[in-house]
């Protein structure tokens, strides 16, 4: 089976979360690109990549701490997948330039900071016929769940209309970083 190479962007702290997500399935996919910015965090991922899953010999990243550096790559790389855990303000950026090279995108939420910048995001990867896949890890939320499972039992009648919040609140400091 042919693996998908990944390339990984921004190693704060979900990043955790996305090399975890993708070594669950060895056989289809492999990090073959770390960047960041921050030579720091860059090396603190390798150091969680490698002992973590130091038995899988499929965790060899490169590491670039220049996104427009991986991006002039990816081609020689073979990078099928970027992942932005980059701060919000970026996605839309990278997402246009990743797309432009005709790499599949997923990305951290938000998608995009402005209404504008979301649906050139969209617009470009339908151009380069490209994926766009934005991360909401909050379906796999237990009362999100028993909803579902309420909604396949037809519990609620015919519905023609769902909204969901989640509300929660962020220090400034969070922010800040």
């Amino acid at each position: 089976m042919r693996k998908i190479n990944v390339a990984l962007v921004g190693c704060g702290r979900i990043s955790k979360k996305h090399i975890e997500a993708i070594s669950l399935f060895p056989e289809q996919a492999r990090i073959t690109a770390i960047c960041d910015s921050n030579e720091l965090r860059l090396d603190e991922a390798l150091k969680f990549i490698k002992s973590k899953y130091k038995e899988l010999d499929y965790f060899k990243p490169t590491l670039y701490n220049d996104y427009q550096i991986l991006i002039k790559q990816a081609r020689l790389k073979k990078i099928e997948l970027i992942v932005l855990a980059t701060p919000s303000g970026f996605h839309s950026e990278q997402t246009i330039l990743a797309a432009n090279e005709g790499i599949n995108i997923c990305t951290e939420k938000p998608m995009a900071t402005t209404w504008e910048d979301g649906k050139k995001m969209v617009e470009i990867c339908l151009k380069n016929h490209c994926r766009l896949f934005v991360v909401k890890q909050n379906r796999f939320n237990s009362t999100l769940q028993l909803v579902k499972k309420q909604l396949q039992k037809n519990r609620f009648g015919k519905l023609s209309l769902i909204t969901v919040n989640v509300f929660w609140h962020r220090p400034q400091s969070y922010y800040d970083q």
